[in-house]
């Protein structure tokens, strides 16, 4: 896509989608802590995946630009987070990152902050004895995107309650009929099995409402067990996330 990615008026673009409307629920999307992070989540994760990582990351202003319902968004970076005596978990990570970074993009390797820096950086974070900086991650509130992308998105045709069941090139076949467009893009993760084998993994979050806490980037922390990140939100919320189980349970957490 060219530099102002998105719905424009050079592209009609149609989305179907089997939930009744945008706040159905039920996508990711919805539940997503939002961290805009390819250097960080490269762990483990190609070099593909990271390539696009960084190529959304360059798109994101210009689509929200187009946008007539604003969008928190911020890329002033990501820390990276360690308590002392995990030192080795951290290692383990940073070595990872570094020669993953080595050939493609050295440059965005994180960069060791000192106590004094992390203090100026984010003020309420005092226990973690280790910090790095990613200075080129974001984040953006998913929840604000889902709308203002179903309610803003120019020249954007949303049929709700259409359900896909065979998406090829050129071709939709959904319960209402067959559609024929220049291009397919198939997005619907567990929604296309049998055609696809594609499985579902569970993630869990909660919000905090958290008056006077003061933080302005993602923070990660890197421990031998648990992973664990704080993802701010304007006012005063903080998302705190996240276990990664290998289930399609959609209970409560």
């Amino acid at each position: 896509l060219p530099p102002h990615a998105g719905a424009r008026p050079a592209h009609e673009v149609h989305v179907s989608a089997p939930a009744a409307r945008a706040e159905a629920g039920g996508a990711a999307g919805w539940t997503a802590a939002g961290m805009l992070s390819p250097v960080a989540e490269l762990e483990c994760a190609d070099a593909d995946v990271f390539q696009l990582g960084l190529r959304s990351l360059a798109l994101w202003p210009a689509v929200l630009q187009r946008l007539r319902v604003p969008v928190e968004f911020r890329r002033d970076g990501s820390l990276l987070l360690a308590h002392r005596g995990d030192e080795g978990a951290a290692r383990r990570v940073l070595g990872l990152l570094a020669h993953k970074l080595r050939d493609s993009a050295p440059e965005l390797a994180p960069r060791a902050v000192d106590g004094a820096a992390l203090r100026e950086l984010e003020p309420s974070v005092r226990g973690p004895a280790h910090a790095w900086l990613l200075p080129d991650e974001g984040r953006i509130h998913t929840v604000q995107a889902m709308q203002a992308l179903a309610e803003a998105a120019p020249n954007v045709h949303w049929h709700w309650s259409r359900t896909v069941l065979q998406a090829q090139p050129g071709l939709l076949r959904c319960d209402d009929g067959e559609h024929r467009f220049a291009h397919v893009f198939d997005v619907r993760g567990t929604g296309a099995r049998p055609e696809l084998p594609v499985r579902g993994v569970r993630g869990e979050i909660f919000w905090l409402q958290a008056p006077g806490l003061q933080l302005t980037r993602p923070l990660r922390l890197l421990h031998p067990r648990h992973r664990v990140y704080l993802v701010p939100r304007a006012p005063d919320l903080v998302v705190v996330g996240a276990s990664e189980v290998e289930s399609e349970d959609r209970s409560a957490v």
